[in-house]
């Protein structure tokens, strides 16, 4: 593998650094898809929420009060434009997964850093068994939850592709004497595989 990091994909990239592998990715929990389909609902609609939210609460306090003059809606205007990046960086961050592999010294580390907690898992790669691609199947748990929501689309003349199929996940697991460690996950078969054998193809190389 060479001293190049991998762009094929936008959820995640290979990198090699004085020999040692590093790999990075916010894609690595097998969850289930909420009911509002992610092409309705997501982190940037959450985010306009919380800085709409932000900002009329501020105006409305002020026209209740009959005090309301034009630099209440500056101030309002600058509320929504500041809390909107604030939500999406901090609020609604994704976990991000790192990937730390090294031959010469024979280590393996995980490192997963959320908004507020950090977690790092340290191995030797004698304690690595294999790594390999697990198939997770998640049926939808709330069928009525679905059907509501597909009649309120449709009402609205909108279709929304994918609701309420159950999902395929392929997660790309290190496995360890005391257990396997998903370190990635997408509904591509293919993809998972070649992200394992990226793995694979820098382990075998020492």
């Amino acid at each position: 593998m060479n001293n190049t990091v991998n762009k094929e994909s936008q959820d995640y990239t290979f990198e090699i650094i004085s020999g040692s592998l590093i790999f990075k990715t916010e894609s690595f929990k097998a969850e289930k898809r909420s009911v509002l389909h992610s092409g309705v609902y997501n982190r940037e609609v959450a985010s306009a929420f919380v800085a709409a939210g932000a900002a009329c609460s501020y105006f409305a306090a002020f026209a209740l009060s009959g005090r309301l003059n034009y630099i209440h809606y500056a101030v309002t205007a600058v509320l929504f434009a500041v809390f909107y990046p604030l939500s999406w960086l901090f609020i609604f961050k994704r976990p991000a997964l790192a990937v730390f592999l090294n031959n010469e010294k024979a280590i393996a580390a995980i490192a997963i850093k959320g908004v507020f907690r950090k977690k790092r898992i340290l191995r030797t790669l004698s304690q690595l068994r294999d790594v390999a691609v697990a198939h997770v199947k998640i049926e939808v748990g709330n069928p009525d939850g679905v059907a509501f929501v597909e009649k309120i689309a449709l009402q609205h003349g909108t279709v929304i592709p994918g609701l309420g199929v159950a999902q395929h996940v392929y997660a790309v697991e290190f496995v360890f004497d005391d257990g396997p460690v998903v370190v990635y996950c997408c509904g591509d078969e293919d993809k998972a595989a070649k992200v394992c054998s990226g793995f694979k193809d820098y382990l075998v190389s020492a």
